[in-house]
């Protein structure tokens, strides 16, 4: 029966850390390696990478269309109205502390949001369509913004993704 040949390795007895030769020397090295490693951040040296602050953005984006939510307020806005802040809150937290399940959370909570926007958009389309509501430029600047704001929010999922594998 033959083994497979279990390779070498050479030691260096000569070198400073597994022999050192005063007592400063041996403490600098268990100092080296005493010292915890600092958290990276997400692809950037400087504090925040882009999906971050695109993250961020879209928090702030979410709280003023909650605010904007709450001048034109109406009965079927207060689900997507609590659940843009309670999103935008978890975002925010999870950037900050750059935490995964945050980012978890917020990507759930993203692709409800999105959900409900998509059901909106196509349930005004239908009422475009019918005829059962007036197509004038209010309404028209408004799906145009529903649109905008799917598309952001699917952005948003995709940064959520990519930054909860980089946690």
């Amino acid at each position: 029966i033959r083994y497979p040949k279990m390779p070498s390795i050479a030691i260096d007895e000569g070198s400073p850390e597994r022999n050192p030769t005063n007592k400063d020397e041996s403490k600098e090295v268990v100092k080296q390696y005493e010292e915890c490693p600092k958290r990276a951040y997400a692809g950037s040296d400087n504090g925040c990478c882009d999906n971050e602050k695109f993250l961020i953005g879209v928090a702030i984006l979410l709280i003023v269309f909650a605010f904007l939510t709450l001048v034109n307020y109406y009965h079927m806005a207060l689900v997507p109205l609590l659940l843009s802040i309670a999103t935008s809150v978890v975002i925010i937290i999870g950037v900050c502390t750059k935490n995964a399940i945050c980012m978890l959370i917020s990507m759930i909570l993203l692709i409800i949001l999105a959900i409900i926007e998509i059901v909106n958009l196509l349930y005004e389309l239908y009422h475009f369509i019918n005829g059962q509501s007036e197509v004038t430029a209010r309404a028209i600047i408004g799906f145009i913004f529903g649109i905008l704001f799917c598309v952001t929010i699917v952005f948003a999922i995709i940064s959520t993704c990519a930054l909860r594998r980089e946690y």
